[in-house]
C-alpha cells in the first residue's frame, strides 16, 4: 500500500505529487474492480490498515458490502493521519440501520463509516487525512467522525 516514503507533506499540507499519487492508486483500483469485480479481490492483502471483517454490521449478522474504492481511500486517509482509525461502524444492514435511526443508506450500500474519536488532537489528525484524500461528505459528532463516499449525495458538505 501506500508507504510513508512516497508522500511528503509541507507542513500541514500535502504537497500536490501526494494528491497525483492518491489519484493514481484511486484510478488503479478502479480499473481492478473493473476488471475482477467486489467478490473477486482479497481484501486482506490489498490494504494497509484496515480487514473487510472490520467493516462488518454491528448487529452480528455478517452483512458486508464495503466497496473497495471506498476502503482504499479510507486505508489512504489513515496512512495520512498518522494515528489509528477504531470504526464504530461500518456497514450496515437495513434492519440495523433503521434500529440505529440513521436516515441515510450510506452504511446500507458500504460506502461509510463511523470513525471512534474522543480528543481535538485526533479529530484534527483524522479530518486532515480525510480531506488530504479527497473525502467530501464530513460529519462531526461528539465520540465519532462520520465519512461517507456517495457520489449520488449532495458534495462538499461538513456537519457538526
Amino acid at each position: 500500500m501506500l508507504h510513508p516514503k512516497y508522500y511528503r507533506r509541507d507542513g500541514d499540507r500535502l504537497t500536490d505529487q501526494t494528491r497525483e499519487i492518491v489519484n493514481v492508486w484511486l484510478g488503479e483500483m478502479d480499473r481492478l474492480v473493473a476488471s475482477k469485480g467486489d467478490t473477486g479481490m482479497n481484501f486482506d492483502e490489498m490494504f494497509s490498515w484496515f480487514t473487510r471483517t472490520e467493516f462488518d454490521c454491528r448487529c452480528g449478522c455478517g452483512y458486508n458490502v464495503v466497496k473497495p474504492q471506498f476502503l482504499l481511500k479510507l486505508d489512504l486517509a489513515r496512512t495520512f493521519a498518522g494515528i489509528p482509525f477504531v470504526l464504530n461502524s461500518g456497514c450496515r444492514c437495513p434492519d440495523h440501520n433503521k434500529a440505529v435511526k440513521s436516515t441515510s443508506e450510506n452504511h446500507i450500500i458500504g460506502v461509510a463509516a463511523d470513525i471512534r474519536c474522543n480528543t481535538s488532537s485526533n479529530r484534527h489528525k483524522v479530518l486532515s487525512g480525510l480531506f488530504a484524500v479527497g473525502f467530501q461528505r464530513i460529519g462531526v459528532y461528539r465520540t465519532y467522525i462520520h465519512v461517507d463516499d456517495n457520489p449520488d449525495a449532495p458534495q462538499g458538505v461538513f456537519w457538526l
